[in-house]
């Protein structure tokens, strides 16, 4: 089951850095918004890293990676150029459900990662 939640967690963290690598932002927006999209990229790069290293890494760690990458997440969803929730989504509704589900599936990560190891440790 881990596994499966693990495969999962690394198939929607790899469609999101393609999609933040699929849009073209230099030379037409201004540099802070290049800054953030290479923060973004770095940042789920960090997550696959979680993903693939998961018990290797401390749970501080953990939570600051997956809260430096919800706080761009903020930024990428709703205030990027093309950003996918305003621009797609257009039923304002729909996209803050979809928002709220993705923040909770982020977070989940460090999440499982405790139950796991304590689950480990009892066992």
């Amino acid at each position: 089951m881990l596994l499966a939640y693990r495969i999962v967690y690394f198939i929607i963290v790899v469609l999101f850095l393609v999609n933040l690598l699929g849009t073209e932002y230099v030379g037409v927006v201004p540099p802070a918004t290049v800054v953030l999209k290479m923060a973004s990229v770095a940042a789920l790069c960090v997550n696959l890293i979680l993903v693939v290293a998961f018990s290797g890494i401390r749970s501080l760690a953990f939570w600051i990676a997956i809260s430096l990458w919800e706080i761009l997440f903020v930024w990428y969803a709703w205030l990027s150029p093309g950003a996918p929730f305003t621009v797609v989504l257009r039923d304002r509704m729909l996209a803050s459900l979809l928002f709220a589900v993705l923040s909770v599936w982020f977070c989940s990560l460090p999440v499982v990662r405790a139950a796991h190891r304590r689950s480990r440790a009892e066992a």
